[in-house]
């Protein structure tokens, strides 16, 4: 009974808005392997439509990226919209975001696609069950302003 653990839940869906063709692809398919559907899109506006039309995207992983289409006002805009999904946003090392919302997960770059799934399983495991919210875990943008 050597199942994979993946395969045991119900599939989180995912949406990934990373405009970098490269790492979109990496992370796209590490996640398809650990069993998360996902929907990758490239823009701000392919992921806001994804949004409107698929009610069982429960995460959001987003580049943040000031100044280019996945900026803040992207991020800030789904946190109102769609409250009940756990944001991870992606950042490049050094870059100070003081313009997101302070419920969301930062993933500083470079790193590995275990980090993706363990944030992902977290949320699967802690937000969707109601027992623990999302803000709650380590490393949100509050936290990350606050150090």
């Amino acid at each position: 009974m050597n199942e994979d653990k993946s395969k045991l839940r119900r599939p989180i869906t995912v949406l990934l808005v990373q405009p970098d063709v490269i790492l979109n692809f990496f992370i796209c398919e590490f996640l398809e392997e650990a069993g998360f559907k996902v929907f990758d899109v490239a823009t701000t506006d392919e992921a806001m439509a994804h949004l409107q039309q698929h009610t069982e995207i429960s995460a959001v992983i987003a580049e943040y990226a000031p100044g280019k289409t996945t900026d803040g006002s992207f991020i800030q805009r789904t946190a109102i919209q769609f409250p009940q999904m756990a944001l991870v946003v992606t950042i490049d090392d050094g870059i100070i975001a003081t313009d997101l919302p302070v419920d969301v997960m930062l993933l500083a770059k470079p790193f590995e696609p275990e980090m993706v799934e363990e944030i992902l399983s977290y949320f699967l495991d802690k937000f969707q069950t109601g027992r623990e919210r999302f803000s709650n875990l380590p490393m949100t943008a509050s936290q990350e302003r606050s150090s």
